[in-house]
């Protein structure tokens, strides 16, 4: 009974040890287990969520009196975007912190007893943004084969399919949950499609500076790819284009004569737009306003004034 392989047992670290091998089916030496959290789930300080493809994203979770997952915006730069280098982020901690007290303490991890924090907000980094990792193998494969085709992943409805399974594989919240899946302009397009191909996981819904969209977007397409071709010469040996590929070439919103398609979004919807932004132009966030069942328009006078006015906008929501 004194043996101290049976006291290690029913430590903390141990009972956090077995609870990772058992949620990722990680080989059970206890060096080999070690290594894996050391390099997936604190690296740099850092906690990743593995997908079923492999590919590695971070998150960060904080408690909220509601479920939700919040998607990032594109950016110029895809490497230096991240869920806490957006607008999106800054916006949403502010909402959180604006409702009532004692819902706000942060709980970025699993406790020891593998149990998670009754509401949760997850701020994640999107695939081929910041460090996010393992996407690149298969770019590197299809790229050697010549079939440049896989900047498809990161077209909205493929990004939509990440932040589901960012809600169900990173332990943040319960198995098939529902949680009200906000976002910003590529963030607010992935959780839109979330809300249609998954109606029954969405509680509400949340678009911060929808993007350009329908006519717009085709006027502007050719410049986009153009840049991303830009983007490519100018870092060689990096796969970091082919979100800016993936964002100008074949993804756009469902046409606006799709109507079946917005209709199976059921839930509460706030959009948000702001004025003196073309990428996102104020018409956008109009006319989703306008297909989509149940839907809230709030405008502001440009980027300070949404800043400011936002997190309160959106905690009365919720």
């Amino acid at each position: 009974n004194d043996h101290p392989f049976r006291s290690m047992q029913s430590s903390p670290l141990f009972l956090l040890l077995r609870t990772t091998v058992a949620r990722h089916h990680w080989p059970a030496s206890p060096r080999q287990v070690v290594r894996k959290i050391s390099t997936e789930m604190i690296e740099s300080g850092e906690t990743f969520v593995s997908l079923s493809d492999g590919t590695q994203l971070p998150f960060h979770c904080r408690r909220s009196p509601v479920n939700m997952i919040i998607g990032h915006g594109l950016g110029a730069h895809p490497a230096r975007k991240s869920w806490n280098a957006d607008i999106s982020y800054d916006i949403i901690d502010g909402a959180i912190s604006r409702l009532p007290p004692g819902a706000t303490s942060t709980s970025c991890r699993l406790d020891v007893s593998g149990s998670t924090p009754t509401k949760t907000a997850v701020f994640y980094t999107a695939r081929g943004h910041g460090t996010s990792r393992g996407w690149e193998d298969s770019a590197a494969g299809e790229e050697e084969e010549g079939r440049g085709l896989t900047h498809r992943m990161f077209h909205w409805r493929n990004l939509a399919k990440d932040m589901l399974e960012v809600a169900d594989l990173s332990g943040a919240l319960k198995e098939e949950e529902s949680f009200v899946a906000m976002g910003q302009s590529m963030g607010a397009a992935t959780a839109l499609y979330l809300a249609m191909d998954h109606p029954e996981r969405i509680d509400g819904l949340v678009l911060m500076r929808a993007p350009r969209a329908w006519e717009s977007r085709k006027i502007v397409a050719s410049e986009g790819v153009r840049d991303a071709e830009n983007f490519r010469r100018a870092n060689p040996g990096t796969f970091h284009h082919l979100p800016l590929l993936g964002a100008w070439s074949g993804t756009d919103l469902p046409p606006k004569e799709d109507s079946g398609a917005y209709r199976r979004v059921q839930c509460p919807v706030l959009i948000l737009s702001h004025g003196k932004d073309a990428a996102h132009p104020i018409d956008t966030g109009e006319a989703l306003a306008r297909l989509i069942p149940h839907a809230e328009f709030v405008t502001a006078e440009d980027e300070s004034s949404a800043r400011r006015t936002w997190p309160q906008e959106i905690a009365n929501w919720l």
